[in-house]
């Protein structure tokens, strides 16, 4: 839900309540240059959540196999492939009867 309304601006107050209890739960402020900690932590959360899910419903195995396609490369390309393909890979092995 979060990560459907937050990318595009639209309003939600369903969004806004699942933020404010992400934001609760995520790290207290570090100190310093980790101030932020928890902040940046939930945004990656949502972040994550769209790309995760959109290998999870599209082809995992044909990412694995092009992986430059399914990450992109050079300067723009996805950090962290290996995780998102392992936990891709998870779920849709978990779904499996």
């Amino acid at each position: 839900m979060l990560a459907d309304h937050y990318p595009a601006g639209g309003p939600s107050d369903a969004a806004d309540a699942a933020l404010v209890r992400l934001l609760a739960a995520a790290p207290p402020p570090g100190r310093r240059e980790h101030r932020d900690d928890g902040v940046l932590r939930v945004q990656l959360l949502v972040r994550a959540h769209v790309a995760t899910a959109a290998l999870i419903l599209g082809d995992v195995g044909a990412a694995a196999a092009h992986p430059d396609a399914a990450f992109g490369a050079g300067a723009r390309a996805c950090p962290a492939p290996g995780p998102a393909l392992a936990i891709a890979t998870a779920v849709v092995d978990g779904l499996r009867p």
